[in-house]
């Protein structure tokens, strides 16, 4: 008998051929998606629901963690995120789902037929109360319908109402359309096109009228009122969730008496031939919160008017005129403007807060996530496209800027005056608070302060401005906002005509200040202006700067004691000026002044003696004697003489006897008239 030896690795080859085998079988992916709706074939206005569902590359079902809806035709019918279809208008259509998983997409589809059913017209005038039912629908308007003064229409949630070319639906009486997010009411034209009917015009007064979840579109029409939305004869309709599309010219419009119903909420106007809204800038405080505007040719709210009344603004406003917020002369009253607002300004176009002595506040209320931005109504703005922002400030005010831009304003002819993105007027002390606010890119000065900030102002920033960083009253350089900086600005700091009548000190800010035409130094009660190391003060033609007055009992005193190594310097704000450029220094009852590490040039210039009479004509002129007041002086560039003291041959004068060029007071001169001191 013969036998077979069993061979030793049998059993392991067997064993490794299983394990191969199994290694075959593939981990399911997402492979295909499949569509179907029920029914396939609906009538125009009525509901279907599409399901999905996905498998593998096996055939097997692949579970997915959401399905996405589209509709080929959204004019023709809408889905949702669960599959519902809620038709439109009659034609052919698909419905498609897509899903992702392990990076692979696959999209599935099916077809829905929406046919037309016979519509319920609707021609002649409502004089009572009807209620327009989902079972009719569509409804079809026919001409210029009206609800008569005293009827309510009434449409049930899911009615879809279409609109006759040049066709109009125009509430006298009352309007009541309780859509909801799942049955929503549809006012559309039959043609589908923007401006194929004239709109829905509101010209009830009050708020009777209430909308929820309901669509209008494809109005707008050059015949009717110029919107697809219209409210007027001091309308003032409810609406929630509401969305205004495709209007053949504005989307919403308001006239002067009309608004809002209080509680509105979530209008949405989008792709108008024309601006998302226009209405009166007194009721623009009515405006739905939560609005949301795209696709118009401007995304805003465009105002006309004036604001008299107390109300705040949220959102985006065009700004196309002369723009004034004004109380009365005994009743002030408040805008706000909320986080994130913008304001956007024709040309020429400003904002006018409390002028002609209407009481009137500005509180912004900017946050660092959503600043508040004043700015120009242009694509590419340049510097001076309007005219700027101007707030006057009085004892019953009380304004407050939090995070805040201003730009591109200084176009001329402002009523205030003022060339500046921001001015700030009044006879009120610390009415107005700024907080982080920039001003930038105006064509005149940043900032124009007449009347002081709030000590608490803190973080302004000027910076790329065509003038000056700032311009202000003498007095008010110790109010400039604490922590400011400042950039890119074509000039310093200007200071404009004006008196210093309380003790001071005006700090370096690392940029020059520039008198403009004159600054005096004193009052009945001496104050003392004392200027920190470093500083730099320029002057224009002819500008001066006087302490303690020759003429009358109005005594100052300057203090500017420089250091070697950063001297104070008195100096002409020219590049290449001429001895004489302005006027110099003027002392006259100014004892306790005192100078040392100054620098003075090009002054000793000649104008009208104004009301204090000043003759001067030196880079420092000395009215009264008051003694070696200044030391390490250096004198350059006057027209004539370095110094001029009086030889008390006037009134109001004493003679000045003092030598300031004794070698022990460490002063010099050069290239001047002449070097030395005269009589003035």
């Amino acid at each position: 008998m013969k036998y077979t030896k069993a061979l030793p690795w049998l059993p392991a080859l067997l064993a490794l051929g299983a394990c191969d085998g199994e290694t075959e079988k593939q981990t399911p992916r997402l492979e295909a998606v499949t569509v179907s709706c029920t029914p396939t074939q609906v009538v125009a206005g009525q509901s279907a629901q599409c399901s999905a569902s996905a498998t593998d590359q096996e055939g097997a079902p692949f579970a997915v963690s959401a399905f996405t809806w589209t509709s080929s035709d959204s004019a023709r019918a809408q889905v949702d995120a669960s599959g519902g279809v809620r038709a439109q208008a009659a034609g052919p259509l698909t419905i498609r789902a897509s899903a992702t998983s392990g990076g692979i997409t696959r999209q599935g589809e099916a077809s829905l037929t929406v046919s037309d059913r016979p519509a319920t017209v609707h021609a002649a005038p409502i004089t009572a109360s009807e209620t327009w039912r989902l079972a009719d629908s569509p409804h079809e308007v026919r001409g210029q319908l009206s609800v008569s003064t005293g009827a309510t229409l009434t449409l049930e949630p899911g009615v879809v109402v279409r609109f006759a070319p040049d066709a109009e639906l125009r509430v006298q009486g009352a309007l009541l359309a309780p859509g909801s997010a799942q049955a929503p009411v549809q006012l559309l034209g039959v043609a589908l096109t923007p401006g194929s009917w004239r709109g829905l015009v509101f010209s009830a007064s009050g708020s009777a009228s209430s909308l929820s979840h309901v669509s209008v579109q494809g109005c707008g029409a050059p015949s009717g009122e110029g919107a697809c939305l219209s409210l007027r004869d001091s309308a003032a309709p409810l609406l929630q969730d509401v969305s205004v599309r495709q209007s053949g010219s504005v989307g919403v419009l308001a006239d002067a008496s009309s608004g809002f119903g209080p509680g509105s909420s979530r209008l949405s106007v989008s792709d108008s031939v024309g601006v998302a809204v226009r209405m009166s800038a007194n009721l623009a405080g009515s405006l739905p919160s939560s609005s949301s505007f795209s696709g118009n040719a401007a995304d805003a709210v465009e105002l006309s008017g004036n604001v008299t009344r107390s109300q705040a603004w949220s959102g985006s406003f065009l700004v196309p005129e002369t723009l004034r917020v004004e109380g009365t002369l005994t009743t002030g009253i408040t805008l706000t403007i909320t986080a994130g607002s913008v304001l956007r300004f024709a040309p020429r176009a400003e904002m006018l807060v409390g002028y002609d002595e209407n009481l009137a506040s500005l509180v912004v209320e900017g946050t660092a996530a959503a600043p508040v931005r004043f700015t120009a109504d242009a694509a590419s703005p340049q510097p001076g496209h309007w005219r700027g922002v101007y707030v006057a400030s009085e004892m019953t005010t009380s304004s407050r800027l939090a995070h805040a831009t201003f730009e591109y304003a200084g176009a001329e002819g402002a009523l205030a005056g003022t060339r500046a993105n921001l001015s700030i007027g009044g006879i009120c002390e610390t009415c107005v608070t700024l907080t982080d606010v920039t001003v930038q890119k105006s064509s005149g000065p940043g900032l124009v302060l007449h009347s002081p900030l709030n000590p608490e102002s803190a973080r302004l920033t000027s910076r790329d401005n065509g003038q000056y960083a700032l311009s202000i009253a003498p007095r008010l350089v110790p109010l400039i906002a604490k922590d400011s900086t400042f950039s890119g600005n074509a000039l310093g700091i200007e200071l404009m005509a004006g008196s210093v009548g309380v003790s001071q000190t005006w700090p370096n800010l690392g940029l020059p200040y520039v008198i403009t035409n004159f600054v005096y130094v004193g009052s009945e009660s001496p104050p003392t202006l004392t200027l920190a190391p470093g500083t730099e003060v320029r002057f224009a033609p002819g500008a001066f700067l006087s302490v303690g007055t020759r003429v009358g009992n109005f005594p100052g005193k300057l203090i500017a004691q420089g250091t070697a190594q950063a001297p104070i310097r008195f100096v002409p704000d020219a590049a290449s000026p001429a001895p004489g450029y302005w006027r110099g220094l003027h002392f006259g009852r100014a004892d306790g002044s005192r100078l040392e590490h100054v620098e003075i040039s090009h002054g000793g210039g000649t104008g009208e003696p104004g009301i204090y009479r000043l003759y001067g004509a030196g880079n420092l002129n000395i009215y009264r004697e008051i003694g070696p007041f200044f030391t390490h002086t250096r004198f350059t560039w006057a027209k004539d003489c370095a110094i001029t003291g009086s030889p008390g041959t006037r009134d109001d004068e004493t003679s000045v006897n003092t030598d300031f060029f004794l070698p022990e007071y460490a002063n010099s001169f050069a290239n001047n008239g002449f070097d030395g001191q005269c009589d003035s």
